[in-house]
C-alpha cells in the first residue's frame, strides 16, 4: 500500500466496516447516518 492514496470511503470499505462486522455489529447499524438538528429529533 505504500504511495497509495486511500480515501475515506476506501478506508471505511477496506479497514473499518469490515472489523466491526468480525465484532459483532450489524451492517444496518454501521451504515445508518443520522442528521443531528438544532431542533427535537424524532426517529
Amino acid at each position: 500500500m505504500e504511495g497509495e492514496k486511500l480515501s475515506e470511503r476506501d478506508i471505511c470499505t477496506k479497514f473499518i466496516i469490515p472489523a466491526l462486522l468480525k465484532s459483532g455489529w450489524k451492517l444496518y447499524n454501521i451504515l445508518t447516518k443520522r442528521t443531528f438538528t438544532l431542533g427535537r429529533y424524532v426517529l
